[in-house]
């Protein structure tokens, strides 16, 4: 809860909301997205997105794909205005042996970038 909005309710007598009253919210907040396994967030600072790390990535997953006889699917979210996305990876199709591979690959990968961040059972950001 913001500032604002504390001090609204007190000025008008409202009783302030519980601690599980906000966990309630943030839960059904959450709920109405989905919880990707694994998501991959190209962001920007300024100036777009850092480009070679996109291609450094993709390359992975096609190598990966490849090496490995499996299809990644993912869903890529757009949401910035300087050209910001999210690649949202379920990864229910492979073993989780591969999973963990493929992980620990994409984190090597966006460790090169400080405008890639890697995330584990999270949510996409929606525009």
């Amino acid at each position: 809860m913001n500032i604002g909005t504390a001090i609204l309710m007190v000025l008008l007598g409202l009783p302030s909301p519980t601690q599980a009253d906000l966990q309630k919210t943030a839960m059904k907040e959450t709920a109405s997205q989905p919880i990707h396994r694994l998501v991959v967030s190209f962001r920007s600072e300024c100036c777009g997105t850092d480009r070679a790390a996109i291609e450094r990535i993709d390359r992975f997953i096609a190598e990966f794909e490849q090496a490995h006889h499996s299809q990644i699917n993912f869903e890529k979210s757009v949401w910035g205005r300087e050209g910001e996305f999210d690649y949202c990876f379920d990864l229910n199709q492979i073993s989780e042996t591969v999973t963990l591979a493929f992980i620990t690959g994409i984190y090597e990968q966006a460790q090169a970038s400080r405008l890639v961040n890697v995330t584990e059972n999270g949510t996409c950001l929606r525009r």
